[in-house]
């Protein structure tokens, strides 16, 4: 967790300008990502890999549990992420604009199911960068939540 925090972190600074300098995701703004994230995941769902990957920057990025996977191998990542029988679901909690909104941050809560693996739910956060008129993702990082109940044994070893 504290990696993927990390890396989301890095993504964030990447960008390279403060959220102060727009403060505000204009209402078709916040559509386009939604429409756009929800069409990722579609595709995702329904195993067309090509079209999955398509919605990256050539420069784009995942990260997940196998790591930091570039453009060039996500459709096989979501090929095999597909025969795992996986059908996402997104639920988005936020768009903040950074880049005087030329690049959008979505911070969201995903529930995956598989056919050969135990259902996992985690944290999303994805940055989208325009290119022209569209929008494009750079990075996509996923932290799963874990199901280690937290005591004070627990919270103890993560320090």
């Amino acid at each position: 967790m504290k990696r993927t925090l990390l890396a989301a972190t890095v993504i964030m600074a990447s960008v390279g300008a403060s959220i102060a300098e727009q403060d505000v995701v204009s209402p078709e703004q916040k559509r386009d990502i939604e429409t756009i994230a929800q069409k990722y995941f579609d595709a995702i769902n329904a195993g067309d890999v090509q079209r999955a990957a398509s919605f990256f920057q050539p420069n784009g990025f995942v990260v997940g549990l196998s790591g930091v996977i570039r453009t060039q191998g996500l459709a096989d990542y979501f090929d095999k992420v597909h025969r795992m029988g996986a059908k996402v679901t997104l639920a988005v909690e936020n768009i903040e604009p950074v880049a005087g909104a030329k690049a959008l941050i979505l911070t969201g809560n995903f529930t995956a199911t598989f056919t050969s693996a135990p259902e996992a739910k985690g944290v999303l956060v994805q940055l989208y960068e325009q290119e022209g008129s569209d929008w494009k993702l750079r990075a996509s990082v996923a932290a799963r939540m874990g199901s280690i109940p937290v005591t004070p044994t627990v919270l103890e070893k993560i320090k």
